[in-house]
């Protein structure tokens, strides 16, 4: 399969992400990408933290997070499984709906670091 192929799969807009990597330029491209892995592993880990504890106002900041940072680099479903769970959380269905979002993440995360490894070589 093809990286324009998993891409899609993955749910990353390949011409927004392109169009970041050539506004910070070769040399910062490894930082963004880096940047981007760092924030998105920083709010699963906090959304984890929020649905353990019930934390339903946690939550919402980071489904709110999650939804800007996937809409920065093109990460449609993600930003639309965050929008979803952010509708849903006052229901009490959260845990069972943060599974996706956790999927989608852990996906992007690993698109995004094979795509730091290839800038690496």
């Amino acid at each position: 399969m093809t990286a324009r192929a998993e891409s899609l799969i993955l749910d990353i807009d390949e011409a927004r992400l392109a169009e970041m990597l050539a506004l910070v330029g070769p040399a910062c491209e490894q930082n963004l990408l880096r940047s981007l892995i760092c924030d998105l592993r920083s709010a699963r880990a906090r959304l984890l933290q929020a649905v353990a504890r019930r934390d339903r106002t946690v939550m919402r900041d980071q489904t709110h997070v999650l939804a800007s940072l996937a809409g920065t680099f093109g990460a449609v479903a993600l930003n639309e499984a965050a929008q979803e769970l952010d509708a849903r959380n006052p229901s009490g269905t959260a845990g069972v709906d943060a599974s996706r979002v956790i999927h989608r993440i852990d996906r992007l995360i690993a698109d995004l670091s094979a795509r730091l490894a290839e800038r690496a070589r």
